[in-house]
């Protein structure tokens, strides 16, 4: 998976000091690669217009837009990480000093905003041996996903329905004896 945001990202390791005339610093590998993984998650969970933006301090900003929504993560280090949550140019959260794993918990919340098969994925794998004694399965939430597309389905009342209970065709007797398509007599079963 290549996308123009994680290429971006890969690229801001180039950028030396002063690269933004005369200022800006250089930017870390682990600030580089939580980034990556942050794109990396929002794809997994639909966000599909993402994009990376470079910060003088060495930070990186990953943004995601849905529409009206708009999802901004600015990572600093792995466990300093300031998230906004914006709904046509109004903040709705803003949160400081996140880690990655809060920040992941942040996107599960709003994936209900991507109406794609994509934003699933991550939910109806398993991911310890605990989550499914029976299966490689988990369930529940592939049940949760069936209800989640059932909601979204226009749904209107069935028209004219066909029986399917009775017999539709009648059997002939003259091609009993035969296989397949074949009709020549060689070719007749003994039965």
């Amino acid at each position: 998976m290549n996308t123009p945001a994680l290429v971006k990202i890969t690229d801001f390791l180039n950028l030396s000091v002063g690269w933004c005339y005369g200022e800006g610093t250089g930017f870390s590998v682990t600030v580089v690669d939580t980034a990556k993984q942050l794109i990396t998650s929002l794809l997994s969970y639909g966000f599909n217009t993402l994009d990376a933006f470079p910060g003088l301090n060495g930070e990186i900003r990953v943004t995601a837009y849905v529409q009206a929504h708009y999802l901004e993560f600015t990572i600093e280090n792995k466990d300093s990480i300031t998230f906004v949550y914006e709904v046509d140019d109004k903040e709705q959260v803003y949160q400081e000093n996140l880690g990655f794993c809060e920040c992941i918990e942040q996107i599960k919340k709003l994936k209900h905003l991507c109406n794609s098969y994509d934003s699933f994925i991550q939910d109806i794998s398993t991911k310890t041996k605990t989550d499914s004694k029976v299966s490689r399965f988990s369930l529940p939430q592939q049940t949760e996903v069936f209800l989640y597309f059932a909601q979204a389905v226009p749904w209107k009342p069935a028209g004219n329905i066909a029986s399917t209970y009775g017999t539709t065709t009648q059997t002939s007797v003259e091609s009993r004896p035969y296989f397949g398509y074949l009709t020549r007599r060689f070719c007749q079963a003994t039965m």
